[in-house]
Order: C-alpha cells, then structure tokens, then sequence
C-alpha cells in the first residue's frame, strides 16, 4: 500500500511518539503498522518491556536470507499493549546504522505488502542511506519542528534535501526522487514563530499543527495515567485529525493513479492526472498551535533564516 514517513530535522521534537498516535488513529478498515527506522536507534522495544526481536533486525536479516516477500513483515511484527502492530527498531545508534544499510531492500518490501506503514524516521541524516531511500519509497513525507526561529533554519536545509533543491541536494542519496511524493510540515508546540510564516520560509505546505502535552504523551510513551483523559486530550485529537488528513491525502492520490492509469490504457496518447495532492495541506489548522506573535515575529523568522 503506502508508506507514510515521519522526520525531523533536528532535536526530538516527539517524531516517535506522532507516529504512533498518528497509527492508532489510523482510520478504521485499513491496516497500519508502524515501523522504527530512526538511524539513531528505536526507542519502543524500551517504552513497552519488549524484545528489539522480533523487529527491524530480524526483518532485515531475513530479507538478506530470503530476498524481498512482503510476505516476510507479519512474522516479525510485534504489538503494543493497545494493539498498535509495531516493527521495532534496534536500541543504539550502533547496531541502527549497521540495520540502515539494509534499508533499502526493507523500504521495498514495505511498499510491497498489502497494509499501510508508518514509519519514524527520527532525525534526517544525509549520511544514512537506508533512511533516504525510505524516504524515496515513501508516499508522504511529514517534517516535524518545533515552532522557533532555529528549527525553522534546520528545517529549511532539511526540506532542500527533501526537495531535492539547494546545495544539500548533491548529497548522494539525500533527496526525495520518488514519483508521486509529498512533503509536508507538522509543527509540535507554541512558540514566538508563526508556524505559517515557518512553513513559507522553508518551502512545505503546513499539514497541522500538534500541541505538547506532556501528561498525554508519557501515557503514550507507556507511563500510567488515566485512559479517559488521555483519550480527551488534545494531543490524541491532534493526532487523529492529522491522521485522518493523511489518509484522505493517500486515497486522493490513489484515486489519481488509477484514474491516470486507466485515461494511459484507453486513450495510448494521455499523461494521465498525475498523482494528486490530495485534500488539506495549505491550510494549517491543525488543533491550533503556533500560533505567532505576530507580523514582528514574521518578520524575523525571515530575517534571521533567509538573510
């Protein structure tokens, strides 16, 4: 099916803890999985008490035996305590990058099987090649940052790389080449930047904005605390609103395939309608965070990335 891709570009802006929300909430009747492929290590096998095996690595290793059989994945699929079905990614940036260089093949098979995969990229590092091509593989590409003035600098080397755009585009195996994609940004937080005037100054569409909500995300990271009110909260509400314009972007862009496909087949001559872009990127509502200060704060967002 498709592959949905969560990065940052640098800090831990809570890319693990959206992934896993975001596939929680995934809409009902279709499949997720979501997949640690952070080239800084995993961090779910920890949260939840479980094996870094099966995972990732036994993934990995039996892909290289095997070859590429999306029949492969549901064998080393574990689940979280709600029911999440999870491939957990190594603990430690040692045995991650070693994981990351089988990436490739993975990315593959994901694109392959039949469900819908979430995966956590962690930090973008032109250096992990897996990472990239995941991120080549991958359907929609989501960029969360924090809404200030510093991650939007990183953020905007971060989307060149993405983008395919800028100087960073001539690192080997750092740009997004896939047909089809989309990159967008999630800002996580409030701050003195407008997350709009971030998203104009690094060049992606503003998907939604997330607030940080300590108590709901340690519940989501496998700490005790009250079901009920974690299921009320803001973030868990973020996370299905985005959830769900994820999946109307992805059947959009579905639909847009198929529709070019067939025009190809009958017709010998068309180009077909592309493959969309679905509904609900420019608008940035989100659950309304981020929300400025501003024309001043405008104002020095471009300033002081651009100048």
């Amino acid at each position: 099916m498709s592959i949905v891709a969560f990065c940052s570009a640098k800090g831990a802006p809570g890319v693990t803890t959206l992934s896993c929300l975001v596939g929680a909430a995934w809409p009902d009747g279709r499949r997720v999985l979501v997949a640690e492929c952070d080239p800084s290590g995993g961090d779910l096998a920890a949260r939840f008490s479980l094996g870094a095996r099966p995972g990732m690595t036994s993934l990995a290793l039996a892909l290289r035996r095997a070859g590429g059989a999306a029949g492969l994945v549901d064998r080393h699929v574990q689940r979280l305590p709600g029911g999440l079905e999870v491939l957990v990614g190594p603990p430690g940036a040692e045995a991650a990058a070693t994981i990351d260089g089988e990436l490739g093949q993975v990315a593959a098979t994901l694109a392959d099987h039949e469900a819908d995969f979430v995966v956590d990229c962690g930090r973008l590092v032109p250096s992990a090649t897996g990472q990239s091509e995941l991120l080549r593989q991958a359907r929609i590409v989501v960029l969360v940052l924090r809404p200030d003035v510093a991650a939007a600098a990183h953020g905007r080397a971060a989307s060149a790389r993405l983008l395919g755009s800028g100087a960073d585009a001539q690192i080997p195996g750092a740009h997004v080449a896939s047909a089809g994609v989309g990159a967008h940004l999630v800002v996580a937080g409030s701050g003195k930047a407008d997350a709009r005037e971030i998203a104009s100054v690094i060049g992606l569409p503003l998907l939604a904005c997330v607030p940080v909500d300590p108590a709901a995300a340690a519940v989501a990271c496998g700490e005790p605390g009250s079901a009920r009110r974690f299921e009320r909260s803001a973030l868990v509400s973020a996370a299905r609103d985005l959830a769900a314009r994820i999946a109307a972007e992805l059947s959009s862009a579905r639909a847009s395939i198929q529709a070019g496909s067939h025009s190809l087949g009958e017709g010998g001559t068309g180009t077909g309608s592309g493959t969309g872009t679905g509904t609900g990127t420019g608008s940035g509502t989100g659950t309304g965070t981020g929300s400025g200060t501003g024309s001043g704060a405008v104002r020095s967002v471009r300033e002081q990335v651009i100048a």
